[in-house]
């Protein structure tokens, strides 16, 4: 089980690394591309910054290097960007599936990044600090990471001949 785990944790961090590689590749927040959704203010400054984050946040997730401080701060992050900008336009994530999509992706990634924020060993576990993350953050995680998914679920029924449309019919 720990070596799934560890696989987890790198192909996350991974994902995050490349998310990060975008913001700097384009220079703009763009849509589709997550936590920060494509109109938040801050233009190609607020984009490297957050690429920024995205990409040292990750590294050190993958290199298992201060995995309890880059899983919060990366999770913060992500929860600020739906707090502060995608909640901006509420009535958009209620009534418009992209919008929701984005937002609720930010969510999961905040969720998943809790989660592994808690990824230490237990020797570790002393202070504060990591006692704040395993009782509070972790499960906190696993509650955004779920409610995410049954949002995303409850859109595939939504939205049922869109994503049917997007498999390619094999004929034989």
């Amino acid at each position: 089980m720990l070596a799934l785990a560890n696989i987890g944790r790198v192909l996350f961090a991974i994902s995050i690394i490349f998310f990060g590689a975008q913001y700097f590749i384009f220079g703009h927040y763009a849509g589709g591309l997550p936590p920060v959704p494509p109109w938040a203010p801050g233009g190609a400054i607020g984009a490297y910054v957050s690429g920024m984050i995205l990409v040292f946040c990750s590294l050190g997730l993958a290199a298992k290097w201060q995995v309890p401080s880059c899983g919060t701060f990366l999770g913060f992050f992500c929860l600020l960007c739906v707090l502060l900008l995608h909640t901006q336009r509420l009535s958009d994530i209620i009534h418009n599936g992209n919008d929701r999509t984005r937002c609720f992706e930010a969510l999961a990634l905040c969720g998943a990044a809790f989660m592994l924020a808690g990824d230490f060993p237990a020797a570790e576990a002393n202070d504060a600090f990591h006692a704040f993350i395993a009782e509070k953050l972790v499960p906190f995680g696993r509650w955004l990471f779920g409610i995410s998914l049954v949002v995303f679920g409850v859109q595939h029924f939504m939205y049922g001949p869109f994503v049917a449309s997007l498999i390619p019919v094999l004929i034989p």
